[in-house]
């Protein structure tokens, strides 16, 4: 194919090749002066209908695409005579194929490799575009960047095939089995492509190999490729996971293979051999590639942050000398709103690249600490295999363990203000040495070891650029718009929240800056009159401009303000607010939609906004607390406390509402502490105390439910008197973690004062007296009163099979006989017993629930003990894969059920210092 020395305003320098759907040359775009790829379809293909539309349909795939890692398309032409082409980016460079002609990378670098292949296809991924043709001579190695080539054989979701019937497409030996006869396209296809190049990468040969079509296809649906060698078993695994010919069990997605192979990367030991090519696994510059970073980034609009921005990375570059740690961590502190999360976020996105990860926690309390730990190791982040486990203590575990086998992560702990979260974090510190720690906080008494960098306010030249900048286009325009604004930075003492909020303010409310500056002066006197210097934190400016901007807001915006202000600053469920709408606008005294107000909030900077979630800075909640009337705390913070009791699951021991409970939990604790301490008790608060202490009850964390079992009993006295049958459930609830605990003679004393107040309230003959005795018989069953507690199982059983049964009372009285008779050694009465229990709990509950697999556990018990082996062993198997996956490996249910299975499996007993299985 012969081309003119210039088509358009292109000058052709070199033909550089071609492939089956294509020829490409060097040229130099006259118009812009740069060097550009053009890419034309082969002669042979231009009157072919079908290749057309396969050349614009990779035209349409690449436009769709802006990522480093695909090469760009800048424009699609045609000549006069009707040849259609792409103008594209050149990449000086060379493919990856003619570089394994000089041999295999070494692992670390054949794994950044696959990392950027990954990166760009999951760009294309989420655009609905599947590439279908990943091999070493689509993929170009630029300037220490893989780009992603020739997407001709693209399939976009939205459109059907056009692959004739038979035709395999790609190159064979990296087409993924399901493409072989024509099966769909997905990106689970362009991950096993991925597979196989890393493969090739690493062993300098194909994982298939054959001398014919035929045999390639056989090899492919039928061989098993030979193990690597030389690259640890991590990386073996997750190669022979991507080479799954089944698509349902390769990686689902491109970030899940991203994550395996960052975890791989620091247990590789590369050959001391110097590279051939310079990937440079991690750039100077550049956003992070796994993050869970909370706001974009502010670019432009970071003003007079130069030099601090330099100061923190030098600090964070100079942490170890030859390896040798020279401090723990880097702080920065100063006055709260002065913008220590801001210069942090910056910095993670400014320089992220150079790290494997970027993590952020809001560490402002212990538990919170606890809590954002717990959350990295969920999918979109970590996706540690444990993020599911509902115990915290086990997904922080395995949080802390990936902390400490790699290296190269940047961990931002946010907000770390109060005495008890600063011991928290350092008690952390010593486990976080494989990477950088940067914290935020208002306190500069750390101890030594931890590198201090204090944070000032901005300057005024800086703090004008900033408000002329972010109000640009939005605020009414004025002479001296630079004059007012440098006064408005003075008055606003520089500090960048004020600022933010006094731009914001100006912003959606359109008016000049002089017109803000006449608002500001107007609520100055106002705002001082609860500001309190010796007490607040921040400078008086920023309550002055919070008041401004708070009396803009319409009264349901302002009361969902106040509401959200005792809560946690973590993020909070939107679904909880607009559940509780009614309650914000009883409160306002008006049916504006909840909707409305958040994107009130959202454009006065008072929340940031994300997809299910909204997020309040801890300042601004501090701010609105303060700015409250001592007068109005209580009637505020019951309203809070409404919100959250109205939201939250009643059930908290069942492990299906722990999806709303799990990032409930500390906006309850929030309230609480709140309601503690301005001495609120009701009706309201006891509810909420009483369902927490439940979910903590029933995750295994028995010494944080404890008290709050014990706090809500006390508050029932003074409510209810020691006589009402809410201090019998307070007697119940109590009694159960004792029981679970294994402190008998303390339980068996709640219980019995739980039934005396229901047989004094209810009679002998109630649904509520029935608990009790069910309670109190398997106590005496524990401690070998074994016919006591049969008589009271008897008699809670003959109750609730009453004209009104309920079904799950009566499952729960025969699995509790049936467990009292096994241990009775009558494992042929407690048989029938026992299996009557497991259909009405198959009925009320379903298959997969934690009181279903308690009563596969028990029959498994009572089969076993009549030397049924074969019948108990998968009862108990599927009994512990239950617990496993809702109550995570630790939890003791999980435990008991595992030493069961283990006892079946070897034919003996469990050994005797375990506890035996539990009825309740």
């Amino acid at each position: 194919m012969e081309l003119p020395g210039t088509i358009d305003h292109f000058e052709i320098l070199e033909r550089l090749g071609g492939g089956g759907m294509g020829v490409v040359y060097k040229a130099r775009d006259l118009k812009l002066g740069r060097t550009v790829a053009l890419k034309f379809m082969c002669p042979s293909r231009e009157g072919n209908e079908e290749s057309r539309i396969r050349f614009l349909r990779e035209a349409r795939a690449v436009a769709a695409l802006d990522h480093p890692n695909i090469c760009t398309l800048f424009e699609i032409r045609e000549t006069d005579d009707g040849r259609i082409f792409l103008a594209m980016a050149f990449c000086p460079g060379e493919t990856l194929r003619e570089r394994l002609g000089r041999g295999p990378l070494p692992p670390c670098e054949a794994i950044e490799m696959a990392l950027q292949i990954l990166d760009g296809l999951a760009a294309a991924h989420s655009h609905g575009i599947i590439h279908r043709d990943i091999k070493p001579g689509n993929l170009l190695l630029c300037d220490g960047l893989v780009k992603i080539i020739d997407f001709g054989v693209a399939r976009l979701s939205d459109q059907s095939t056009i692959t004739r019937e038979g035709v395999a497409i790609g190159t064979l030996c990296y087409t993924a089995p399901e493409l072989l006869f024509e099966g769909g396209a997905s990106p689970m296809s362009d991950l096993w492509s991925v597979g196989v190049v890393l493969y090739e990468a690493l062993a300098g040969r194909l994982p298939f190999q054959a001398s014919t079509v035929p045999q390639m296809v056989m090899a492919i649906l039928k061989s098993t490729p030979a193990p690597l060698e030389g690259v640890g078993p991590a990386l073996g695994r997750i190669v022979e996971r991507a080479l799954a010919r089944s698509p349902r069990l390769r990686y689902q997605n491109a970030e899940e293979m991203k994550k395996d192979l960052v975890a791989a990367l620091p247990n590789l030991d590369d050959a001391s051999e110097p590279q051939t090519w310079d990937l440079r696994p991690f750039r100077e510059e550049g956003p992070p590639r796994l993050h869970n970073l909370p706001f974009p980034p502010l670019g432009d609009l970071l003003k007079g942050r130069a030099e601090d921005l330099q100061d923190l990375k030098n600090a964070l570059d100079d942490a170890s000398t030859d390896g040798v740690p020279t401090h723990t961590a880097q702080v920065l502190h100063g006055l709260g709103g002065i913008g220590k999360t801001r210069l942090a976020l910056e910095h993670a996105w400014k320089y992220g690249a150079s790290h494997r990860a970027v993590l952020f926690v809001l560490a402002d309390s212990p538990e919170g600490l606890n809590s954002g730990l717990a959350g990295l190791a969920r999918a979109e982040v970590l996706n540690l295999p444990e993020r599911d486990a509902p115990a915290e203590s086990e997904v922080t575990a395995a949080v802390l363990r990936w902390l400490r086998e790699t290296s190269g992560w940047l961990m931002i702990l946010d907000n770390v203000d109060t005495k008890e979260a600063l011991l928290a974090v350092t008690r952390l510190l010593p486990s976080l040495s494989g990477g950088r720690t940067l914290i935020t906080s208002r306190r500069r008494d750390w101890p030594p070891g931890v590198h201090r960098q204090s944070i000032d306010v901005i300057p005024p030249p800086a703090a004008t650029d900033f408000l002329l900048k972010r109000t640009a286009s939005d605020r009414r325009k004025e002479p001296d718009d630079v004059l007012q604004a440098l006064r408005l930075a003075e008055l606003l003492d520089g500090l960048p929240l004020a600022l933010e909020q006094a731009a914001a303010y100006i912003t959606h409310t359109q008016i000049s800056i002089s017109a803000y500056l006449e608002i500001w002066e107007t609520e100055c006197d106002s705002a001082l009159g609860w500001y309190d210097e010796g007490v607040m934190q921040y400078p008086a400016s920023l309550a002055v401009t919070w008041q401004s901007s708070f009396r803009q807001l319409a009264p349901t915006a302002q009361a969902l303000l106040r509401l959200l202000s005792y809560m946690a600053p973590d993020p909070i469920p939107v679904a909880m607010l607009e559940a509780g709408a009614g309650i914000v606008q009883e409160a306002a005294g008006s049916t504006r939609p909840i909707r409305e107000d958040l994107g009130e909030l959202a454009a006065l900077s008072f929340i940031s906004r994300q997809q299910t979630t909204i997020t309040v800075h801890c300042l601004v909640q501090e701010v609105v607390r303060q700015g409250v009337p001592e007068i109005d705390r209580k009637s505020w913070i019951d309203l809070t406390v409404k919100l959250l009791v109205q939201y939250a699951p009643s059930q908290a021991d069942d492990s299906a509402t722990w999806d709303i409970w799990d990032p409930l939990r500390p906006h309850a604790l929030e309230a609480l502490a709140h309601a503690t301490a301005n001495g609120i008790e009701n009706v309201c608060l006891g509810k909420l105390i009483t369902t927490l202490s439940i979910l903590l009850s029933a995750k295994a964390l028995y010494s944080d439910a404890e008290p709050l079992l014990r706090r809500v009993l006390e508050l029932d006295m003074r409510l209810f008197g020691p006589n009402d049958a809410e201090i019998a459930v307070g007697y119940t609830n109590l009694a159960n973690l004792l029981q679970f605990t294994q402190r008998w003679q303390e339980a068996e004393e709640m219980a019995h004062r739980a039934l005396e107040i229901d047989l004094r309230i209810f009679g002998d003959r109630h649904p509520r007296t029935a608990r009790g005795f069910n309670q109190l018989g398997l106590l005496l069953g524990e401690t070998g009163r074994l016919d006591e507690g049969e008589e009271l199982l008897r008699k809670a059983l003959a109750i609730d099979l009453g004209i009104d049964s309920d079904p799950s009372a009566v499952a729960r009285d025969l699995h509790n006989l049936a467990y009292l008779l096994r241990s009775a050694g009558r494992n042929e009465e407690a048989e029938p017993l026992i299996r009557r229990a497991l259909e009405l709990s198959r009925i009320v509950h379903g298959n997969r629930h934690t009181k279903t697999a308690r009563r596969m556990q028990i029959l498994a018990e009572v089969l076993y003990s009549q030397g049924r082996q074969a019948e108990a062993e998968p009862l108990v198997e599927q009994a512990f894969e239950i617990f496993n996956q809702l109550l995570g490996p630790h939890h003791p249910r999980t435990q008991s059920a595992r030493l069961d299975l283990e006892a079946i499996k070897q034919n003996g007993e469990t050994p005797e210092e375990v506890s035996p299985l539990r009825a309740f």
